[in-house]
């Protein structure tokens, strides 16, 4: 799926809203398709908040919790060198693709189809390479380190500490 298609999706989702390449400003060279500044969220109407608040499309977004680790990543203040890293819940794939620039071997975790294709895109706009999973208990080889940036939102989402602890012996969790 290619940029064009992705905005298609996003346009039947949020009319009027597009993604548009953009520089992070906390984490250069890095950078992000995110929804293009300027879109009026003011004019949505109400079937179609409804309809974005049961099944969001996170991955159009910077959230801020990702954008501070991945700045964290870039400016060494976290190591990830030769490590074997996941991204859980990559939405946009920010920290994965900190990470991946940073020196690691990445894998993200994201159960959107679309949000992946995204992933994909960033990361070849950023130059590395990152592998993808919907699940950890796909990934066929041990892991360092598990990221996890803005995924405990809700309170059953809390059960991935678990999960992230059984597959990795060191985990970073920014929310």
């Amino acid at each position: 799926m290619n940029l064009h298609s992705i905005n298609q999706l996003l346009h039947m989702q949020l009319p009027g809203a597009s993604l548009s390449l953009q520089e992070l400003p906390a984490c250069k060279p890095l950078v992000l398709y995110l929804l293009q500044g300027g879109f009026d969220d003011s004019q949505l109407d109400q079937a179609t908040i409804e309809r974005i608040s049961d099944d969001p499309p996170y991955w159009i977004f910077c959230w801020a919790s990702g954008h501070a680790l991945a700045g964290k990543i870039l400016r060494g203040e976290i190591d990830v060198r030769k490590k074997t890293v996941v991204d859980f819940g990559a939405g946009s794939g920010v920290v994965a693709i900190a990470a991946a620039l940073a020196g690691a071997e990445v894998m993200t975790c994201e159960i959107d189809p679309v949000g992946n294709h995204l992933i994909a895109l960033n990361a070849a706009a950023n130059h590395v390479q990152i592998r993808q999973f919907s699940s950890l208990n796909d990934i066929p080889q041990p892991i360092d380190l598990i990221l996890a940036a803005d995924v405990l939102y809700e309170k059953k989402n809390l059960q991935f500490l678990d999960l992230f602890l059984r597959h990795a012996p060191d985990v970073i969790v920014a929310d």
